[in-house]
């Protein structure tokens, strides 16, 4: 493939560009210009515009890459050393487990990127190790509502819910449900550690800054938003109302004029969740280790208290304050289109083109 390099002056958070001005190859290079005048100095990883680059408008490229890292080899490697202090008393070459025969059961926590690990390894397996046993009785991935895109080739490992970021492609929800904006049947990120008998009880822990940012009502409603998706008798999910990503620091001096947060339009919100989940890993672990019930899981719905709405200004119930306005939907749910080869139940890549259209999503009410 040519490759193809241009500016657009505007794009809209659904991926729709505006015009787009082809730069000609005579006037960019692969090098870097920081140091020195364009040409530059050879660089494959950076470009060097012969006129410099406009801050106000975007710039794409189209071209063929080569020698992906294998970045999906970190499901395995996760899966093995965790399998290793569980169960071994020494590897192949004859290092002994320092923590042989003192482990009776694993707890694996991980919170937004390390989270979205956790999740994309159950659903792909990884919680059975190569002799057949279970890896980790308990997950609990916390503050995330995506799969991690990287058991692809030239796999993006970041999780954020921007344009361009995949992450919904596989199923988002625990149970078998369809994936109706793909016409795909049901199916959940439990199919393989149920076929193997190997699923770890899983607590999902997340607050109001997932909906906005993380495009997390598909693990709860779908991709066409009409039903409730049902949580199995193995999973435990609690939201937590108010917060941003991971909770505020706790506490709060009264300011009429707040000032907004670093890069915002709003102050930050103190709103803590570390007690929550302070007693909430408590209550897991007892559950883990003696069978203890574990509280009732605690999320919005559809039905029926409607407490999933679209997401305006009225329906939200967001007041009307001076000075902060309602900034309406962060992250519109994206559905890519990566080729006739491409598996979206398990997200196996054969074709990198991709074509975007829009879905609906909600996001809680205040």
């Amino acid at each position: 493939m040519q490759t193809q390099f241009w500016s657009v002056p505007s794009q809209s958070v659904f991926g729709v560009d505006g015009p787009k001005t082809p730069i000609p190859s005579s006037a960019w290079r692969w090098a870097d210009c920081r140091a020195v005048p364009y040409p530059g100095a050879p660089d494959p990883t950076r470009i060097c515009l012969k006129n410099g680059f406009d801050p106000s408008l975007l710039y794409e490229m189209v071209f063929t890459a080569k020698d992906p890292l294998v970045l999906g080899v970190g499901y395995a490697a996760t899966r093995d050393v965790i399998s290793f202090f569980h169960h071994a008393f020494a590897d192949e070459n004859g290092t002994a487990n320092p923590i042989a025969g003192g482990t009776s059961k694993v707890l694996i926590i991980g919170a937004s990127q390390s989270g979205a690990l956790i999740r994309s390894g159950i659903h792909l397996g990884f919680n059975e190790d190569e002799s057949g046993r279970q890896v980790v009785d308990g997950a609990w991935q916390q503050i995330d509502g995506r799969q991690l895109y990287l058991n692809v080739r030239f796999a993006l490992p970041n999780v954020d819910g921007t344009l361009y970021m995949a992450g919904h492609e596989a199923p988002v929800w625990w149970a078998d449900y369809p994936n109706k904006a793909r016409h795909l049947p049901p199916a959940g990120m439990l199919d393989r550690c149920r076929a193997t008998h190997t699923c770890p009880q899983i607590l999902e822990t997340f607050g109001a800054e997932e909906f906005w940012d993380l495009i997390e009502s598909p693990d709860l409603i779908g991709t066409t938003a009409d039903a409730d998706i049902p949580l199995p008798a193995n999973v435990y999910r609690y939201y937590y109302p108010g917060v941003t990503h991971g909770g505020g620091s706790g506490g709060f001096t009264y300011d009429p004029n707040p000032p907004p947060a670093s890069g915002c339009t709003l102050p930050a919100n103190p709103n803590p969740e570390s007690d929550t989940n302070d007693a909430l890993q408590d209550d897991f672990i007892a559950f883990i280790m003696n069978g203890t019930p574990m509280p009732p899981s605690t999320y919005p719905k559809l039905h029926p208290a409607h407490e999933l709405v679209p997401p305006t200004q009225t329906a939200t119930g967001f007041p009307t304050i001076p000075g902060f306005p309602f900034l309406g939907v962060y992250n519109p749910l994206l559905k890519y289109d990566f080729g006739p080869r491409f598996d979206y139940r398990i997200r196996r890549a054969s074709s990198q083109s991709s074509r975007r259209s829009s879905t609906r999503c909600c996001r809680p009410m205040s």
